[in-house]
């Protein structure tokens, strides 16, 4: 829990660039990477620290006395929002307090504890698998997409934030070419929000949207301070717009099934 991003800390290109990469989608590819470097596995990815996290668990469930009284399970986990899937845009989803603060509360046994532990970190690794699946190179176009749901830790609760990053590039040519990133999120303060950005032949466009009336006021204020602030990098801004509510259901711009539901 600790190696998980501050969410008041991640601020800035760096610190969301390394957010992204610490998420989970790209593990086996930096632990290959770490292999030919001859550098130890790395340490900040969540997919590999909740592998490490479940073997642990694991261990200690096993070791515990045969006499330790049985627990009675029920899971407990939350299935409001779905994982990030490839066929669908980035879903806002609130913060969440963890459940196993309240076994500690109801001085549940060590077993109850253990397995309610398991199961919600085998949860999470799922998810990211789903993710990284939804990452796959696909033989339907040229379009690659990466899913990605960044966690970020805000005291003993968790903020999620889901990532869609598209790079489509048609027939090898520049003219067609263009990068995109989806991103939604939803704070206590601001509530749900998602924006999309494209950058497409040397132009951007951004557009936000906030389900709140009077978070799209505070973004609208500050749409022309956005505007100068991505022209001073050098870039130009072909549109910046903000919009009240978000759509339940946004179609994304790959549409690929992860399993056929007839199978």
């Amino acid at each position: 829990m600790a190696q998980l991003p501050d969410a008041r800390r991640v601020v800035g290109k760096e610190g969301i660039r390394q957010a992204v990469q610490n998420s989970g989608t790209f593990a086996e590819a930096r632990l290959a990477q770490a292999v030919q470097q001859g550098k130890p596995p790395p340490e900040g990815d969540t997919k590999l620290n909740l592998i490490r996290l479940i073997t642990t668990l694991q261990a200690a469930l096993k070791a515990l006395p045969k006499t330790t009284e049985p627990a009675r399970y029920s899971p407990q986990l939350s299935t409001q929002t779905s994982p990030p899937l490839r066929h669908h845009s980035p879903v806002a989803q609130p913060r969440v307090p963890p459940t196993i603060v309240q076994l500690l509360q109801e001085n549940s046994n060590i077993v109850r504890l253990l397995q309610e532990l398991i199961v919600q970190s085998e949860g999470a690794l799922a998810r990211i698998q789903v993710s990284q699946l939804s990452s796959l190179a696909t033989q339907e176009g040229p379009t690659q997409v990466w899913i990605a749901e960044v966690p970020l830790r805000f005291g003993q609760q968790t903020d999620l934030i889901q990532f869609r990053i598209e790079h489509h590039r048609a027939g090898g040519g520049k003219g067609d070419e263009y990068w995109s990133i989806t991103f939604a999120f939803e704070l206590k303060e601001l509530g749900p929000v998602c924006a999309r950005v494209v950058f497409f032949q040397d132009e951007l466009s951004a557009t936000l949207r906030a389900e709140r009336e009077s978070t799209a006021k505070k973004f609208k204020e500050r749409l022309e301070e956005l505007r100068k602030r991505i022209e001073k990098r050098g870039l130009t801004v072909k549109a910046v717009d903000c919009h009240t509510g978000i759509p339940d259901s946004e179609p994304a711009t790959t549409k690929t099934s992860l399993i056929s539901e007839k199978a």
